[in-house]
């Protein structure tokens, strides 16, 4: 093969060829040991025994000469990746948001100013159980840093609006429970709505249709009054209605008031005597009492009478003469 190829002298790396290699082109050769030169050999740096060849090289066959560093790379730069503007409904979980940087998530590093968001696989997500309240923070301020694996680092600014959802009332108040018996129209107490949404207008619906409630008063009905000794308390459930339908639903007991109220008759358990009976009682009596424990006192227009231990009675020593008298009015008040 030396021989077509025209060569007469060869060079090897590994030393002199043996003897079957000793003669080129039907004569003697000068094989000898590759050297080792700063000269090249078609392009490849002869620096050693297989060095040049196994370096590096920019090409065969040219005057340029370029030697490999391992450690050298094409550089990484951060470039943001392009999104839509972010926001987020109050109240969501588990969200997320969008990549970040173009390229391989892998050869960045990533820091962000708020705590409760994270970049996993170069996406943006808020962190587990995280969520906002457009009412306390309707939107939120970032500050996201990467930095590539050669070295480039960049900050982006990055808004998140936080959008309102109308949400449930929360709680039903009123600020009083109680009315006076025999209080026509009485006003019990002032209604009020915890809700969210402070702006929001609630409907109420009472079950109790003797009730209403009118410019946030929960109150009787023009005209109803209650009565305490029939009913002392009373159970009244309101339901609020928001501009969304959310409803909230609580009862609320009230207590009802007792008055001392004025004795509405009398009864008396006979109207007969028989004349000339001195003293002779006439029946009992008897004051028809809302209040039933009520004790009473009577007086008689007729100074011949008296009301004694709740019987009336011609005083002793008084009788009546059934000729000059068959009837008589007595006017008794208690």
């Amino acid at each position: 093969i030396l021989a077509d190829a025209g060569i007469e002298n060869f060079q090897t790396a590994a030393g002199p060829a043996n003897d079957n290699l000793g003669h080129i082109n039907g004569g003697p050769g000068a094989v000898t040991a590759f050297p080792g030169t700063p000269d090249e050999i078609g392009g490849l740096d002869s620096a050693g025994a297989l060095g040049g060849t196994s370096l590096g090289f920019d090409a065969l066959n040219t005057d340029e000469k370029h030697t490999y560093d391992p450690s050298e790379e094409a550089e990484v730069l951060v470039t943001w990746s392009p999104h839509a503007p972010w926001s987020v409904a109050e109240n969501q979980t588990d969200v997320s948001f969008g990549r970040i940087v173009n390229g391989n998530p892998a050869d960045f590093k990533f820091e962000i100013s708020d705590d409760r968001f994270e970049i996993v696989d170069g996406i943006l997500q808020l962190r587990d159980g995280v969520g906002f309240d457009y009412e306390n923070e309707s939107g939120i301020e970032l500050e996201i840093t990467a930095t590539s694996r050669t070295g480039d680092k960049q900050t982006l600014s990055v808004h998140i609006d936080v959008t309102d959802v109308n949400e449930a009332q929360t709680d039903l108040l009123i600020d009083a429970t109680a009315a006076n018996e025999n209080v026509a129209g009485a006003v019990i107490g002032n209604v009020s709505v915890v809700d969210p949404d402070g702006e929001d207008d609630q409907s109420y619906q009472v079950s109790d249709n003797r009730f209403e409630i009118v410019d946030g008063q929960l109150k009787l009905k023009d005209g109803v009054s209650l009565d305490h000794e029939s009913e002392p308390t009373v159970d009244v459930t309101v339901t609020a209605t928001d501009n969304a339908g959310n409803q909230i639903t609580k009862t609320f007991t009230i207590n009802v008031g007792d008055v001392n109220e004025a004795p509405v008759d009398i009864d008396l358990s006979g109207n007969t005597l028989v004349e000339n009976v001195a003293g002779a009682v006439i029946g009992a009596l008897t004051a028809i009492d809302p209040d039933a424990a009520d004790s009473h006192s009577f007086e008689v227009s007729d100074p011949r009478f008296e009301v004694a231990g709740g019987q009336l009675k011609l005083k002793d020593g008084q009788s009546i003469d059934f000729e000059t008298e068959p009837s008589l009015d007595v006017i008794v008040t208690a």
